[in-house]
């Protein structure tokens, strides 16, 4: 298969993307892989959500990074010339963007929504909102177009959503059980390091685990494995599509995504399908 660039369209229903082929075990693996980046990263981690309970603070980390190991397996599997090793950063700093493509650095920016069924029609995922969170002059609206990456190109977001629970039964797609004693041994380390980029290692992996470990297992548990939808993307040529929210609360097609936080808004049909990017 060979992957070339395209001219762009707005999106239509067939080309959302549904990743529902993943094996079970590697889906388990990513998302293991995905909680203990989050424990061990968590002390080096900016609070951008001000969450409080730190096995939350943990899921929404992994949560993120759960969407990121499956579009890996996705594009690796599909033979796409995406580079992930250039932008991979040890855990004691801060991700710069997921990958790179096209000589243009990527940045995920995945939802998790709620409805019935394992999946929702195309239609409906293409009335869903692409959100990037516009809380302020460092966040990332405002420095969607700063470039971290030497020699890249270009900014760009790719949006993807994920089920995290049905409709009614909002039960948590991710659950995460700390020990007493694990939970005051991260607690010590966030309040040494304050979340806080670190030029050099401050502790080994090894470290880490030894002193985590011998508290005890810890525990994790997700109630589904949830089919990686991918949508469209946007780039200098698409923020003119994106408004500002409405403080406060706001719902999207009906309560399937609800967001707390100020976003610059586009419609996911109203922007060009990553799909279009490769052509057979």
């Amino acid at each position: 298969m060979t992957w070339k660039r395209v001219i762009f369209n707005f999106m239509t229903s067939d080309e959302i993307i549904i990743v529902d082929n993943i094996p079970v075990d590697v889906c388990n693996q990513i998302i293991i892989q995905s909680v203990k980046y989050a424990v061990i990263s968590i002390p080096f981690t900016f609070n951008r959500m001000d969450i409080t309970d730190l096995t939350r603070k943990i899921a929404n980390i992994a949560k993120g990074k759960i969407a990121e190991g499956l579009f890996r397996h996705f594009a690796l599997t599909k033979n796409i010339p995406v580079d992930f090793n250039t932008c991979q950063t040890p855990f004691y700093q801060a991700d710069k963007r997921d990958f790179i493509l096209y000589g243009d650095e990527w940045d995920i920016k995945n939802n998790y929504i709620f409805h019935d069924g394992f999946t929702m029609s195309a239609n409906d995922y293409l009335e869903l909102p692409a959100l990037i969170p516009d809380r302020g002059k460092w966040d990332q609206w405002s420095k969607r177009n700063e470039v971290l990456i030497p020699a890249s190109k270009e900014v760009k977001f790719l949006f993807t959503f994920l089920k995290s629970a049905d409709l009614k039964n909002k039960q948590k797609f991710l659950n995460i059980e700390l020990k007493p004693e694990q939970q005051k041994f991260l607690d010590e380390l966030y309040q040494t390091y304050k979340g806080k980029f670190q030029k050099s290692e401050p502790f080994t992996e090894d470290w880490f685990w030894n002193n985590f470990y011998k508290y005890g297992q810890g525990h994790v548990k997700f109630e589904h494995r949830p089919a990686l939808v991918i949508t469209g993307f946007a780039g200098n040529s698409e923020w003119k599509y994106f408004i500002e929210s409405s403080d406060g609360i706001n719902k999207y097609l009906n309560k399937t995504l609800v967001t707390k936080i100020k976003n610059r808004v586009a419609t996911v049909k109203d922007l060009p399908a990553f799909v279009g990017l490769m052509r057979q």
